[in-house]
């Protein structure tokens, strides 16, 4: 009978010690996963929820995550379209992860300024660092720069001030505000 229990503990401690080894091995699986996870991934989760995000020279824009793109991501901020690069951010406030993930945006930066070009939107540009570099409407967006023909808001662009023209290699773009986009 002795020798009975004693088998039966070294059972109980084997399966036990399987167990541990199972937990420990999702554990490691996850941290592993989450080592891997991109910015774009996590916010994601964020995505229709409100979220803070700080940018230079502005401070707090608090506003609703509206969709999360390469590099990118849109926030409706007091009917205000932000468009903003992930190199301009220097860190986001987000509330505890939603139970569903939303879905990346497969279009690109590139593509999302192409629409304000096409719409003729009123934008505000900004460095990554925050410079605010000009209002008014694109008037190209190349490969790798766009460019701002600089207006007040409710004046057209006019041709003799060419010197209210501005180029900004899109690395360097930091943020752009519309607040009459459709």
């Amino acid at each position: 009978m002795r020798w009975e229990k004693l088998f039966e503990d070294l059972e109980t401690q084997f399966e036990a010690q399987l167990a541990e080894d199972a937990r420990q091995e999702v554990a490691e699986g996850l941290r592993v996963e989450k080592a891997r996870q991109t910015l774009t991934e996590r916010l994601l989760w964020a995505v229709g929820q409100q979220v803070v995000l700080e940018l230079p020279t502005v401070g707090d824009c608090r506003g609703r995550l509206l969709t999360v793109g390469d590099g990118y991501l849109s926030l409706d901020c007091v009917g205000k379209l932000y468009v903003v690069t992930f190199a301009a951010l220097r860190f986001i406030r987000t509330s505890s992860r939603k139970l569903r993930r939303g879905e990346a945006s497969r279009v690109s930066l590139n593509a999302v300024l192409r629409a304000a070009l096409r719409d003729r939107s009123h934008v505000q540009l900004h460095a990554c660092d925050g410079t605010h570099l000009g209002s008014g409407r694109l008037i190209q967006v190349g490969a790798d720069f766009v460019e701002l023909h600089a207006h007040p808001l409710g004046e057209f662009p006019r041709s003799d001030r060419p010197d209210h023209q501005y180029l900004l290699p899109t690395a360097n773009l930091g943020w752009v505000v519309a607040t009459d986009w459709d």
